[in-house]
């Protein structure tokens, strides 16, 4: 029997057995392959649901059609500090790993692969005040099937409020994690 036979019927078996629930339908499985071990610590996180990745796994996602979360973070950011504790809450509750890329790492190197990224993203940047697309973090996406599916920048569009506004981006959060299945 062949491993796509046998992905499938186990697949059916899982729905089967798991039942249905009442977010949305996933569009897609975590197909990304490889991680690392990152320490969150800088953020006040401790989840299992935040795994470390490199900017040649991204690449790879897409070239290879895969389907994953993707988080572009560092934690010299304002915003990233604010976000990581949200992103790995709204993670952990749906049970969706996030692979986060930190963009200042030196053990594994993000400018070796920005020019590919930034290309691989072009669509999903802002510009700066030079009229240049850029990478500004943090910058959570989903990729399905190698295309970037949904994407969002920073954290609000006025001066963050957490009383208010956690609740707000957690949402913008669960659905992009909701775009990739368990």
């Amino acid at each position: 029997m062949s491993m796509k036979k046998i992905f499938v019927i186990l697949s059916i078996l899982v729905m089967i057995l798991t039942g249905c629930e009442e977010t949305s339908s996933p569009s897609a499985t975590d197909t990304v392959s490889g991680h690392h071990e990152v320490d969150l610590s800088v953020f006040g996180v401790t989840s299992d649901r935040i795994v470390g990745a490199d900017g040649r796994m991204l690449l790879d996602a897409i070239d290879n059609r895969s389907s994953g979360v993707f988080l572009l973070s560092n934690s010299t950011c304002e915003y990233c500090l604010i976000a990581m504790p949200l992103i790995a809450e709204v993670a952990d509750e749906l049970g969706v790993n996030v692979y986060y890329i930190d963009t200042e790492s030196s053990t594994y190197p993000f400018n070796a692969y920005a020019i590919d990224i930034i290309e691989a993203l072009y669509d999903h940047l802002e510009v700066d005040d030079k009229g240049v697309k850029t990478i500004y973090t943090p910058h959570l996406f989903s990729i399905v099937s190698g295309e970037i599916s949904k994407s969002h920048i920073g954290l609000l569009d006025h001066v963050y409020d957490s009383d208010k506004d956690d609740e707000r981006l957690k949402d913008i959060y669960r659905d992009i994690l909701n775009d990739i299945g368990r």
